[in-house]
């Protein structure tokens, strides 16, 4: 019997012919590289919501030498209508304006009919318990998981919510599904909500929690025990030293560095190459070497 291919076993159920195709709300920067991302991990893209159908991502792949086709566009950023019976992620990287898509979400996934998958639940590193496994590289194929080098949530594997931030009453998983890509390092032991983005390089080490929603963008270092919360965005180059706490909707600017256990509240804003020493309040801004207010 020949081994089956990724693309024949669904990411939320087995017997499937193949993964649910994920939808981009939003077809900016941000959304080109979590398409390139899942595209990178066989994950199909239906397509992509934006008010505007010459949005950059319409126009990602076009006239470079590439294997996969431009992501099509579904219609505008709040036809979520199109999500139904589809896994979907939040591809815009303005916090607020992601605050607002998951706000309508929210007051629309009951009509909608939208629900949680199984996937709603955190993930963990799918290849920890394959690798201790009888026959482990026959089941890595058959289940599509990567060496733990490349680590992808394509197909996750359930864990326990408790240690996991309290999500917010103003947004929904419903269908949400995470992005990974295949060159990003998540720890076994750590704990990713539905709806996050993971870049490449992306470390994300021991019994860290990722809320939903959130993004850890490229080459980021989430140290162990940190917990990001709800659509926070730590940008590309940041460095959370262990046990950092940075609540929901807070950002992280470019090249940053979070000293250990220090907290970021809420709303937050860190500028980019800051170094913070002492918590910053929620809603505050805080840039400079150490950081401060301006």
């Amino acid at each position: 019997m020949s081994t089956p291919r990724q693309t024949d076993r669904g990411p939320d159920h087995p017997e499937t012919a193949g993964p649910v195709p994920i939808v981009l709300v939003g077809g900016g920067g941000h959304a080109m590289v979590v398409a390139e991302a899942a595209l990178l991990s066989r994950y199909p893209v239906a397509g992509f919501l934006d008010d505007d159908p010459a949005a950059p991502l319409s126009a990602i792949l076009i006239d470079l030498p590439h294997p996969f086709p431009t992501p099509a566009h579904l219609g505008g950023l709040v036809e979520f209508e199109r999500l139904v019976d589809r896994h979907w992620i939040i591809a815009v990287g303005d916090l607020r304006t992601r605050r607002s898509i998951l706000r309508q979400l929210a007051s629309r996934a009951g009509v909608l009919g939208l629900t949680d998958h199984p996937s709603a639940a955190p993930q963990s590193n799918p290849n920890a318990a394959i690798a201790a496994e009888p026959n482990a590289d026959s089941r890595r194929a058959a289940t599509g998981a990567t060496s733990p080098a490349n680590a992808s949530l394509a197909h996750p594997r359930l864990v326990s919510t408790s240690r996991m931030p309290e999500p917010s009453p103003t947004s929904t998983t419903a269908g949400a599904r995470s992005v990974v890509h295949p060159a990003a390092f998540i720890s076994p032991s750590a704990l990713v909500g539905p709806g996050v983005y993971v870049g490449p390089r992306a470390l994300i080490h021991a019994r860290a929690r990722i809320g939903a929603h959130a993004i850890i963008n490229s080459g980021a270092i989430v140290e162990h025990d940190c917990v990001v919360e709800e659509n926070a965005h730590i940008a590309p180059g940041v460095v959370l030293g262990g046990a950092v706490h940075v609540h929901h909707d807070a950002m992280v600017g470019l090249g940053a560095r979070v000293l250990p256990g220090v907290h970021i509240g809420a709303g937050a804003t860190v500028g980019a190459g800051a170094v913070v020493t002492a918590p910053v309040a929620p809603g505050r801004t805080v840039v400079g070497v150490p950081a401060h207010e301006p």
